[in-house]
C-alpha cells in the first residue's frame, strides 16, 4: 500500500460552485451566468470536509472475505441486483400491480368517505398535499444552502451577507465555475454540456464515497479503515457494494482497496 497518496481535493468546488449561485438570491443578488451555470452543475451542498490523505497504518486484514470469491456473470444471484440504468422493463403485469399499489396507497391517505374511489375533492387534497411537501423540502433545501453560504462568508458573523461579502462569494463562485470548466470542459468550448455536467456529478459522487471511507474520522483512510471496512462487509453490513450486484466479495474488497490507495482501474 502506498504511504501517502492525496485524495481527490476538489471537494471545496461542491461547497462552493453548488450553493453560491442558489444562495446569492438570500442576500439580494442578482445571479449571473457564473451562479446559474453553478447550481445547474452541483449537487445539494455537504458540509466542508478536512482534507483527506492516506497514510499506512499495521492492521490484520480480514483474509476470509478478502478471498470470497466473486460471483462470475450468470452464477446463482450474481444478476440478482442489476445497475442502474441496466434493470429490465417491467412487465405489463408489473406494472399493473404497481398501479394497484399506489392507487390503494392513495385511497388509504385520501379516499375521506371510504367509497373506494377518490372524488375530485379529494383528489383536489392530494395535490395540494403533493405541492406542500414539495414546497417543504425546497424550503429545506434553500435553508441548509443559506446556512452553508453564512458559514463559509458571513465574516461578521452577524447573520447576513453584506456586499463587500456578497462580492466575495460572487468571485469565488466564478473562480471555481472556471476551475470546473478547465478540468471537465472536454471539447474545449469554454462551456459544460450535458455530458460533461454528468462527468462532473458523477466525480463529486466518487468524493462523497471517498470520504466515507475514512471509517474512524480522523481525516485519513488508511489500513484501519480498510480495516473497519471490511469487518462491517463481512458482519454483512451494507457499505461497499461498489458493482450494486447486492453482494459484498471479492471484486468489492478489490475496489475498496484500490480507491484507497489510489491507483487506476484495472482494464
Amino acid at each position: 500500500m502506498k504511504a501517502t497518496t492525496p485524495i481527490l481535493s476538489v471537494t471545496l468546488l461542491v461547497v462552493i460552485a453548488g450553493t453560491v449561485a442558489s444562495q446569492l438570491d438570500f442576500f439580494g443578488s442578482k445571479g449571473g451566468d457564473a451562479e446559474e451555470t453553478s447550481a445547474s452543475i452541483m449537487p445539494a451542498p455537504e458540509p466542508e470536509p478536512e482534507p483527506i490523505v492516506i497514510r499506512q497504518r499495521p492492521a490484520q486484514i480480514n483474509r476470509e472475505v478478502v478471498d470470497r470469491p466473486a460471483r462470475e456473470p450468470g452464477a446463482e444471484g450474481a444478476d440478482r441486483r442489476p445497475p442502474r440504468g441496466e434493470r429490465p422493463e417491467m412487465t405489463d403485469e408489473e406494472r399493473e400491480a404497481r398501479r394497484e399499489q399506489m392507487r390503494q396507497e392513495m385511497l388509504s391517505r385520501f379516499d375521506a368517505d371510504g367509497d373506494g374511489e377518490l372524488s375530485e375533492a379529494e383528489l383536489e387534497a392530494a395535490r395540494e398535499a403533493r405541492r406542500e411537501r414539495m414546497e417543504e423540502m425546497r424550503q429545506q433545501q434553500r435553508e441548509r444552502m443559506r446556512q452553508a453560504m453564512l458559514e463559509r462568508y458571513d465574516a461578521n458573523g452577524d447573520g447576513e451577507l453584506d456586499d463587500t461579502e456578497r462580492e466575495t462569494a460572487r468571485a469565488e463562485a466564478e473562480q471555481r465555475r472556471q476551475e470546473l470548466i478547465e478540468q471537465f470542459d472536454a471539447n474545449g468550448d469554454g462551456e459544460l454540456d450535458g455530458d460533461e455536467r454528468t462527468a462532473v456529478r458523477e466525480h463529486f459522487r466518487q468524493e462523497r464515497e471517498n470520504r466515507r471511507m475514512d471509517v474512524n474520522g480522523d481525516g485519513v483512510v488508511d489500513d484501519l479503515d480498510v480495516q473497519a471496512a471490511i469487518n462491517r462487509v463481512s458482519g454483512e453490513q451494507r457499505l461497499h457494494d461498489f458493482n450494486r450486484d447486492g453482494f459484498h466479495d471479492a471484486n468489492d474488497v478489490s475496489e475498496l482497496i484500490r480507491r484507497i490507495q489510489g491507483q487506476e482501474p484495472q482494464k
